[in-house]
């Protein structure tokens, strides 16, 4: 049985019209022939509304360009042009909330990077991991692995565990000259050997356990 609900409402002219346009949002519907009046000008997209809801997000049509969408955040009801590839990794903040990832939930991660005969760990915190990996600009051909995840209520704790764990063990960091040949872009000052893996991985089981 097809839905109907009422995600939002707006006003696209504030001067010659006071007119409200409402968004709809329809479920359970089959695609069908269009039956558009001669006068309108309309365009079909299709867009993504279950990856914006697994987000927190209600999205409400389409932005300022292919790459953007307009998407309302359910906590706090502002609205916003986001990019698309942002909402799928949950790579985003509301720019009028005085928030910042660092109040928001976040992971310290140990993950292990092979790029052809070359293997390496890699120590860090992130809201989102798949996200923090795309921006280390690492060659196509690399390979990843995360081997240790750890959920934090905050980005702020996160942070603060994570910068103990890179001070107490900085002697054994792989040199960040040699890391930049794969890390491009950035993540290359916080690299470790393979032989690393069981004592960060104690040493992360151990802040889990304190929970």
């Amino acid at each position: 049985m097809s839905r109907w609900e009422e995600p939002a409402w707006l006003r696209t002219s504030n001067s010659i019209s006071d007119e409200p346009d409402v968004v709809y949002a329809a479920f359970n519907l089959a695609p069908g022939p269009t039956q558009f009046v001669e006068t309108e000008d309309l365009t079909i997209q299709v867009l993504p509304f279950a990856q914006a809801n697994a987000v927190n997000l209600t999205l409400l049509g389409s932005g300022r360009d292919r790459q953007h969408r307009l998407y309302r955040f359910n906590r706090c009801g502002h609205q916003q042009e986001i990019q698309t590839t942002n909402v799928r990794r949950d790579s985003f903040l509301c720019d009028q909330c005085e928030e910042t990832s660092r109040d928001l939930p976040s992971h310290i991660y140990l993950i292990d990077i092979k790029v052809g005969e070359e293997n390496w760990l890699k120590l860090g915190y992130a809201k989102t991991i798949d996200a923090r990996i795309s921006h280390y600009g690492l060659p196509e051909s690399a390979v990843t692995e995360e081997l240790v995840t750890i959920d934090f209520e905050t980005g702020r704790k996160a942070r603060t565990d994570e910068a103990a764990l890179q001070k107490k063990y900085r002697p054994h960091r792989l040199p960040v000259k040699r890391m930049k040949k794969f890390h491009t872009k950035s993540g290359s000052g916080e690299c470790y050997p393979l032989k690393m893996l069981d004592t960060l991985k104690d040493e992360l089981n151990s802040i889990n356990e304190g929970f």
